[in-house]
């Protein structure tokens, strides 16, 4: 029974993550049967029996892990946070090339609350119209974040509970938000003029010393020049030695 159970969660989350009809969840169904088939001859006490189907899901388990690594590594669940929908734009590249990787691929407009002047926050606001019609969106109660755990969150607010104006809600801080994947990636949501390293050092506090880009895995940027000027304020903040570690994070897009 324990051998079902398991086998019957895992092909669930198979299917939710890769669809149906798979042959990994194939290889489950199989499985199961040959459990059932070593229950029936230990009920009626044929031992001698149980042998060659002991062999059967051996080469079954075998199976299944062939056709995991075929189907089930090579789809990964990507999730697209998006701050507003009229920031759709710079997520667009990634999004399309996950879907033509054949990923599962979910979209979410992240909730957020508008800040007085006391820091207060208001109405709880939610933009679920406004994307491009082949956008399909989940609504953030829907998504079990845990349990998915997708391989890749797309972020575009880097912000947390620093900006004075507007915050996402504290669930979708960047500090928070890494505990439920393996790799979260911050695209700002906004895009700059070219501009001179040294006179970018003025403003930098403001998109660059944020939690989006600190606790990201990787940071996609605009354009070499801006990738530049982002590792090199990094490094004068955090010091010479991490120098490469901000080169490795900060890539363009």
């Amino acid at each position: 029974e324990s051998c079902q159970t398991a086998a019957i969660n895992t092909g669930e989350m198979i299917e939710r993550r890769c669809g149906l009809n798979t042959k990994t969840v194939g290889c489950l169904e199989a499985y199961c049967e040959l459990i059932f088939q070593v229950y029936e001859k230990i009920v009626s006490s044929h031992y001698d029996e149980i042998k060659p189907i002991l062999d059967s899901m051996h080469a079954c388990i075998d199976d299944f892990i062939t056709w995991a690594r075929e189907e089930v590594c090579a789809c990964k669940e990507i999730v697209f946070l998006v701050y507003k929908p009229k920031y759709w734009a710079m997520y667009s590249n990634e999004w399309k090339k996950a879907m033509d990787a054949g990923h599962k691929v979910t979209v979410i407009s992240a909730p957020y609350y508008e800040l007085d002047a006391y820091g207060r926050m208001g109405e709880l606001h939610c933009d679920t119209e406004g994307y491009p019609e082949d956008v399909q969106t989940v609504s953030f109660e829907e998504y079990d974040f845990l349990n998915n755990h997708p391989d890749i969150i797309y972020i575009q607010n880097p912000y947390d509970e620093y900006n004075r104006v507007v915050t996402v809600a504290s669930f979708f801080y960047a500090k928070n938000l890494r505990k439920y994947t393996e790799k979260l990636v911050y695209i700002p949501f906004f895009t700059m003029d070219e501009i001179d390293t040294d006179k970018a050092r003025q403003t930098m506090d403001y998109f660059c010393r944020v939690p989006g880009v600190v606790c990201s895995d990787l940071v996609l940027v605009q354009s070499e020049n801006m990738r530049q000027a982002y590792i090199s304020y990094l490094t004068e903040l955090s010091g010479e030695e991490y120098r490469p570690i901000w080169e490795d994070k900060v890539q363009v897009r």
